[in-house]
């Protein structure tokens, strides 16, 4: 039998993958618009964005960074439903396995790339 804890874990695990859904069907969203104001000028007209490419381009990794996460998250939540029990569930979070190192690091990342270029 599983203890409340493990229970409480697994579940707090299934709402954050709900929450962080949510989040990022807002953040797709908006990225479009954003985008978009990469290459056009307040008259509409296109230009050569050679200044603001390193905007591009935290643009860009902040968007890959976010959708890694995303996709890592998503792959513990449907294996932790193919657990068989719950302790089971709980160590696959839990675990040293690569992919939860990776999880990991994805935050360290977005850490970096915001002390970089702030």
């Amino acid at each position: 039998m599983a203890s409340d804890s493990e229970a409480s874990f697994l579940r707090v695990e299934v709402w954050g993958m709900f929450l962080e859904g949510l989040a990022f069907g807002i953040y797709l969203v908006t990225c479009g618009p954003c985008f978009r104001l990469f290459f056009t000028t307040p008259s509409h007209q296109k230009r050569c964005f050679k200044n603001d490419w390193p905007l591009v381009l935290i643009f860009l990794l902040f968007l890959v960074e976010t959708t890694s996460s995303l996709a890592i998250h998503l792959y513990l939540n449907l294996q932790m439903v193919s657990a068989t029990t719950q302790m089971q569930a709980v160590t696959q979070f839990r675990d040293s396995r690569p992919i939860n190192r990776f999880k990991y690091t994805t935050i360290l990342a977005q850490s970096i790339i915001s002390a970089v270029f702030s």
